[in-house]
């Protein structure tokens, strides 16, 4: 199958409609960088496989300049009696494909499953978009950025898958890892088995020990239907269970006897909780009795209230007490401070007594005034004495009736606290008392407080000797019941025998499945890996044949592909070999010059290419091999191209123009039948490169080389 035509709208560089009619055995694009060479080959493998690998989503391959958001490749394939014409659009959201050839028209899916019957017959697969793009790009379209792909490889399983798939051996790794996924189900599945029959074997020995355990000896049921029959009867047990009573020797019997023990335990418990407050109610009632009741706390108060009115008033007595004296006490400074003034001055005019007053210089009778001089000198007038005895008695009634006053109010504090305790003691009694159930008035209430202590030291005596009873009940019931457990763990155990020998041998059966499906996958793994083993050995004189023409370095002159089988996956490695110092190297890459690593990964693309026949397309895409070759190099390639042409469709493209003509003559037709057409890319716009084309002139003749 070959390509006949390539209409592209709105796809990458190309923004308007560009057709391209490709009805020749070699193809040559020409064109500078950036003018649409790329992709031009991107719509070729978009076309057909609805991806390009190294762009993220189809969002990146339409055009930004479209005018109408969408992009569409139509491929036609084929020749013209029976044309294959695929058509691929995406609107920008959803991708679509359409497919028509003799057979009519299909869509979606089932456009999906004719293009890859019609490329690639019975290489099919689960992922089949993901096969055939891989198909394309490791032995049809060699992208130049991904020149290296195959040497550079991960790793040598990721070799070894790409030749699987081209060579078709692809399904056999898809049934390998279905097969393989199938197993490790299966094996999880029998490991669930065999966890069920560990539980089982488990459970097993513990029934087996239990059945060891149980004692061969029974009670005589007799006197445990009596002891039982009286046990239920008693008064306190029926008002806790109001269903019949279960037979001692049934099934309910344990059940019931421990519901009944449970709720007992729980009423008994609550009885002594009520009995021990009954208790201390009692003994605080006792010693309540024997309190004095204090005063009333109203006349202790009114006490208070008039002695401290009493004080008021005596501390006003002795105020005005003591203003008074000190009155008094004024009026005797002022009369004393005077009569010792007149001393004074009688005794200065005594000094200064003479015929005439010195003050008024009027005469006067000397001797009568110096008589009276004297005798107001001499004289001794007694102060009467301060009434100080108001004060001290009112100071003497005010300290009493502090003192009085002091001692008042420690009674009314105690008065106070007494009766703050005896209010808080009666609600804490009537607390009780509601707590307990008595709801009579306090009249007598220590006479009921006695009655209940009574009823419920009786009634737990009771409830402790029913509860002994139904443990002792509980234990005779559990020997009664040995021997129908006995005869229940006999069963079980002979049912969970026969239950363990039929996963035994389901687990036996699966293991066996197990075995043979690993017999299964290891020969598919050994025959995918003889297949691809065989395909490598007929390759490798080829490889050989191509790098030799090549030859891209002096001492490295073999290269050899190496298979291998390990760890459960098949290998592939490259190795170059000096075959005069017979020196080799499984790492190109540390050995080879770029370019002369380009030379190799060329060669083996071009062996893949050239030796594979089942390929989906008879056709050899090159997108600008003189960017990673030097010029001997490339004209070694130049020379295989020519001499491949026959084999395969050529399609291969060049930024510079001097190497395009070099090509066109190189590659031109040799005859009439063979066809070689030339397109030049130049003058890119928004609306994409202008395309010229023309076909090489044929010419019969060899091509003469002058030295």
């Amino acid at each position: 199958m070959r390509l006949a035509s390539l209409d592209v709208t709105g796809f990458r560089g190309f923004t308007t409609r560009h057709a391209f009619d490709l009805q020749a055995e070699t193809i040559i694009l020409i064109g500078a960088n950036g003018q649409g060479k790329t992709s031009l080959f991107d719509a070729i493998l978009w076309g057909l496989t609805g991806r390009v690998q190294r762009f993220s989503g189809d969002d990146k391959l339409l055009s930004l300049f479209s005018d109408t958001g969408t992009m569409q490749v139509v491929l036609t394939l084929g020749s013209n009696d029976d044309p294959l014409v695929v058509r691929r659009t995406f609107d920008g959201k959803q991708q679509r494909l359409r497919v028509q050839d003799s057979n009519g028209s299909v869509e979606g899916s089932m456009a999906e499953s004719r293009l890859l019957q019609r490329l690639w017959p019975g290489v099919g697969g689960v992922q089949q978009n993901l096969n055939l793009e891989s198909a394309l790009v490791r032995g049809i379209y060699l992208q130049q950025d991904r020149l290296r792909d195959f040497i550079e490889a991960a790793d040598e399983s990721a070799r070894f898958a790409a030749v699987s798939e081209l060579i078709g051996t692809g399904r056999l790794n898809e049934l390998q890892v279905q097969l393989d996924n199938a197993r490790s189900a299966w094996t999880r599945a029998t490991n669930v088995r065999t966890n069920e029959a560990e539980a089982g074997n488990r459970r097993l020995r513990a029934l087996e020990s239990q059945l060891l355990s149980l004692t061969a000896s029974a009670p005589d049921i007799s006197e445990v239907r009596q002891r039982w029959t009286a046990w239920w009867s008693a008064p306190q047990i029926s008002t806790l269970w109001k269903r019949g009573v279960p037979a001692p020797d049934s099934t309910e019997a344990s059940t019931a006897l421990d519901h009944v023990l449970k709720q007992l335990q729980t009423s008994t418990l609550a009885r002594e909780r009520r009995l021990t407050i009954a208790e201390n109610l009692a003994t605080e009632m006792e010693k309540r009795s024997k309190l004095k009741p204090p005063e009333s706390l109203d006349v202790v108060t009114k006490e208070h209230s008039d002695l401290r009115k009493g004080i008021s008033e005596a501390s006003v007595n002795l105020a005005t007490a003591q203003q008074v004296v000190a009155e008094e006490r004024r009026k005797q400074v002022v009369e004393s401070s005077v009569r010792e003034e007149l001393k004074a001055l009688a005794q200065i005019a005594l000094r200064h007594l003479e015929d005439r007053c010195p003050v008024c210089d009027q005469t006067y009778d000397r001797e009568q005034t110096r008589a009276r001089l004297q005798t107001l000198l001499a004289e001794t007038t007694p102060m009467p004495p301060v009434q100080r005895e108001i004060v001290s008695a009112a100071a003497a009634q005010l300290a009493t009736l502090e003192k009085e006053l002091a001692a008042l109010e420690k009674v009314l504090n105690e008065t106070r606290r007494t009766t703050a305790e005896l209010e808080g003691w009666n609600a804490e009694l009537q607390r009780r008392l509601q707590e307990l159930g008595i709801t009579e008035s306090t009249e007598g209430v220590s006479k009921l407080v006695g009655i209940l202590i009574d009823e419920l030291r009786a009634e737990n005596v009771l409830g402790r000797k029913l509860l002994d009873e139904g443990e002792k009940l509980a234990l005779l019931i559990g020997r009664a019941e040995e021997e129908g457990r006995r005869y229940e763990l006999q069963r079980q155990i002979e049912s969970l025998r026969g239950e363990q020998k039929e996963i035994e041998n389901l687990l036996e059966s699966r293991n066996r499945t197990a075995e043979e499906a690993t017999r299964i996958l290891d020969s598919l793994r050994d025959a995918a890996t003889d297949i691809v083993e065989d395909e490598i050995r007929r390759l490798e004189p080829l490889l050989q044949r191509i790098y030799s023409r090549i030859d891209p370095h002096p001492a490295f002159r073999v290269v050899r592909l190496l298979s291998k089988f390990a760890y459960r996956r098949g290998r592939v490695s490259v190795s170059v070999e000096d075959p005069i110092y017979d020196i080799s190297s499984d790492d190109p890459g540390a050995i080879l010059s770029s370019s002369q690593l380009n030379s190799l990964a060329l060669s083996l693309f071009l062996s893949l290419n050239l030796g594979i026949g089942a390929l989906p397309l008879d056709a050899l895409l090159l997108d600008d091999p003189l960017q990673t070759l030097d010029n001997v190099n490339l004209l070694g390639v130049i020379d295989l191209l020519r001499r491949a042409k026959g084999l395969r469709q050529l399609i291969i493209s060049t930024h510079d123009q001097r190497f395009g003509r070099l090509l066109e003559r190189k590659l031109r037709p040799v005859n009439s039948e063979q066809k070689t057409r030339v397109f030049e890319l130049e003058g890119w716009t928004r609306e994409g490169p202008s395309v010229r084309q023309h076909d090489a002139e044929t010419d019969i003749r060899p091509l003469k080389i002058a030295v």
